[in-house]
């Protein structure tokens, strides 16, 4: 099976396609990972080089994809980290472009923004680029806390909230939506939790909390739970299987040199986690 990747590439790191390609491919998948930004390290370490690529070199390299006839053996498409607002227009025409020669494919997006410690971190137009070309277009999307506040302009404090808002996302098109980091009120104390809400019921996982998670956790996570969803798993069971795999790996990313320095995770060192994870989340069906 094979994934088209539109995301963020690193020389230095795990994050963007640096966090989403090693794992697809230990689960089985081509992963066709065309870069948005190529960057030498992750812009929260500070320093760092590196330029965008322009909208009209994405849609070429699509191009060259289409004319070699592999868009119509295009399983899923995963749209993460954006640097400017033409690059979803790009991302939502190629992804048209695959649907017309592969309508099953699954588009996961990522709407990648910011964070409740950070605020919006891209440029200020991407949010609205986002939810008027991508979120109607994707299959599943995967907003954080703060992300699914900023696209439905809500205020999430308790779970009630938190459906709202995700109800309200799944209105603009997405069958599933995954809200990662979920902080509110009664939930319990010093732990994690992801919330899917999709047209069979919502669920919850529930795990440890991670303090001071390594940059490319959630850019992990989206792309397991695409690839856990194209084996075959229902989105409850990928779920599961992708959180227990990420806990995992952040866990094992701890201990290992790799992932000691700055904030990183430990990919390499820790990969037999994607498959075998050692540690399991538990996730349960709301009533």
């Amino acid at each position: 099976m094979n994934i088209l990747s539109l995301h963020s590439q690193v020389i230095a790191g795990h994050v963007g396609n640096n966090a989403a390609v090693l794992p697809l491919q230990i689960l089985g998948f081509e992963v066709w990972a065309i870069p948005t930004v190529v960057y030498s390290n992750h812009p929260g370490h500070g320093a760092f080089t590196g330029r965008m690529t322009p909208a009209d070199e994405i849609t070429a390299l699509v191009d060259g994809l289409d004319d070699r006839g592999l868009l119509g053996h295009c399983d899923g498409v995963l749209v993460g980290y954006l640097g400017d607002p033409a690059q979803a227009r790009a991302a939502a025409d190629t992804i048209e472009r695959v649907r017309q020669q592969s309508p099953a494919a699954t588009v996961c997006c990522d709407p990648i923004l910011g964070d409740r410690d950070t605020g919006l971190y891209v440029h200020e137009e991407v949010p609205e680029a986002i939810s008027t070309y991508l979120i109607p277009l994707a299959n599943l999307a995967t907003p954080n806390h703060f992300e699914l506040e900023f696209l439905t302009r809500t205020t999430i404090k308790t779970l009630d909230d938190a459906l709202d808002a995700a109800q309200q996302l799944r209105m603009n098109g997405p069958d599933f939506v995954v809200c990662t980091s979920l902080e509110r009120a009664q939930a319990q104390a010093n732990h994690m939790e992801t919330l899917l809400v999709g047209p069979s019921g919502n669920w919850l996982g529930r795990h440890d909390k991670i303090v001071d998670a390594p940059h490319g956790t959630g850019d992990l996570f989206a792309a397991l739970l695409l690839g856990q969803r194209l084996q075959g798993k229902t989105l409850e069971m990928a779920l599961k299987a992708a959180l227990s795999s990420v806990w995992s790996v952040v866990q094992a990313s701890e201990g290992a040199s790799e992932g000691a320095r700055d904030q990183e995770l430990a990919l390499v060192a820790a990969r037999a986690q994607i498959t075998a994870p050692e540690l399991s989340v538990e996730i349960e069906k709301l009533e």
